[in-house]
């Protein structure tokens, strides 16, 4: 199977075993993850405007329990 780097689109040194899978490099995960953190990447669906939106009719012990720590 050919993989290629999401970023600068060359061709992964070893394939999936290469260490910055899916990167071909540590320069381009740095790339990526800018993106990230720099808003260069958008998941799509509307903003709520506010908290009450989506939790609005959530009881305080279910919300309670939603924002609990994993065990």
């Amino acid at each position: 199977m050919n993989h290629t780097c999401p970023i600068c689109k060359g061709k992964l040194p070893g394939g999936r075993s290469s260490p910055a899978y899916p990167f071909c490099s540590a320069r381009c995960k740095l790339v990526d993850l800018g993106n990230w953190l720099g808003d260069g990447y958008v998941i799509a669906g509307g903003a709520a405007e506010n908290a009450d939106e989506l939790l609005g009719d959530l009881d305080e012990e279910t919300l309670a329990a939603l924002l609990r720590e994993p065990s």
